[in-house]
């Protein structure tokens, strides 16, 4: 069990809530869904670092330094925290408070963490497809490294079948450089993506995304494939590290559990950008087919989507039925959290049918904005009425 508390940064005064398998927030724009998800997403990078790395385990001053000034840059978020600032994650292995402008890193005792992938896609993704990125290190700089990592095993022969939404992707190989290119086969064309709709700029590096990290990273040792120098030697340097406690099976064990990855950790903001709401749902029930591999992948979304939020009904009423679990990639209600914020705290949207006693996601109060356009038409109906 994780739990995120954060106080007073951005627009965020205060939230507490516990991380579930798959978390959703809802809100208006700058409501502050996007600062709860980068910071969850930092803390559960950051819990790796220093999981992953048990040769400095003596000395964690260095991560608790960079802690804020690494949060700022890599998410843009300067300016957002403050000094009655508070961040506290807890896990099964690890706390990381930071308070009064310090940080503290706990971690607990006798519990082997097993290594995540986390992979944050931001709104601005669909940069990663015109493969010049000169971008400081941030979170779109480093999606778009993920991005090149993952495009590489769809090429003509192996292409991303995207189900519903109509296309395929593959990687072609242009007068020397890597191309990104889609086939819609309802209307038999084949085009670059940088000259598709908007909406498909969108959606493909989120598709490929999640897709290859939830499914294709973990087969044939593809994982190691994408490693860099840097990260190779440095997985090297924590294997020899380890290889001194000796040879013995829980030392194997231990080298398997923080060098191979487990899992991935998907953060996605705003899904549903440039999308009809059809493709909305679509795009939904893909991701979530993805998440339920057996790895039991953990998913964020941050939306202003109520197609999104309402399309959780669906996968929830689908795990309570057989049927159900055959036509739609279904969610356990154990594994659901969804909150709207606002108001610099945020609401539980779970809830119980009072009819059929299942999990719900309470979808009425976003609904609230069709209420007022339909009470404004009709005021103005009724007073033209009048007015003849």
């Amino acid at each position: 069990m994780t739990t995120l508390r954060i106080e007073n940064i951005g627009p965020v005064v205060n939230v507490f809530f516990k991380l579930k398998r798959f978390n959703f927030f809802i809100g208006r724009q700058s409501s502050g869904k996007s600062t709860i998800a980068k910071i969850m997403s930092y803390c559960t990078w950051l819990e790796k670092e220093v999981q992953t790395h048990p040769d400095h385990q003596g000395n964690l001053s260095k991560y608790e330094q960079m802690f804020k000034p690494q949060l700022e840059t890599f998410h843009s978020m300067h300016g957002y925290i403050r000094a009655n600032s508070l961040i506290e994650y807890e896990s099964s292995y690890t706390k990381i408070l930071y308070t009064n402008g310090r940080c503290e890193i706990i971690l607990k005792p006798k519990q082997t963490y097993e290594r995540v992938k986390v992979l944050y896609v931001p709104a601005e993704r669909a940069v990663a497809i015109r493969d010049i990125i000169q971008t400081k290190e941030n979170n779109i700089k480093s999606f778009s490294v993920d991005f090149d990592s993952a495009r590489n095993f769809y090429d003509y022969e192996n292409r991303l079948d995207l189900g519903n939404l109509g296309i395929k992707y593959y990687q072609a190989i242009e007068y020397g450089e890597p191309r990104n290119r889609i086939v819609a086969d309802g209307k038999q064309y084949d085009i670059r993506l940088d000259d598709s709709s908007s909406g498909l700029q969108s959606i493909v590096p989120v598709a490929v995304a999640v897709d290859f990290y939830s499914k294709v990273f973990y087969n044939d040792n593809i994982e190691s494939k994408t490693l860099s120098v840097a990260q190779e030697r440095d997985r090297k340097n924590v294997k020899n590290y380890l290889v001194k406690e000796g040879k013995t099976r829980a030392v194997e064990l231990k080298i398997e559990r923080l060098l191979e990855t487990h899992r991935t950790f998907f953060v996605i903001e705003e899904p549903e950008l440039n999308l009809y709401p059809t493709t909305q749902r679509d795009l939904l029930n893909f991701i979530v087919a993805c998440c339920n591999a057996k790895r039991k992948h953990v998913l964020t979304i941050t939306t202003h989507s109520p197609y999104i939020i309402n399309q959780l009904n669906v996968l929830l009423r689908a795990s309570y039925s057989e049927t159900g679990r055959k036509v739609y990639p279904s969610i356990n209600p154990k594994d659901i959290a969804a909150f709207k914020v606002t108001d610099g705290g945020m609401m539980d949207l779970m809830a119980t049918d009072e009819d059929t006693e299942q999990q719900v996601v309470n979808t009425l109060d976003l609904s609230e904005i069709m209420e007022e356009i339909y009470n404004d038409y009709e005021s103005l109906s009724e007073e033209g009425l009048e007015d003849e």
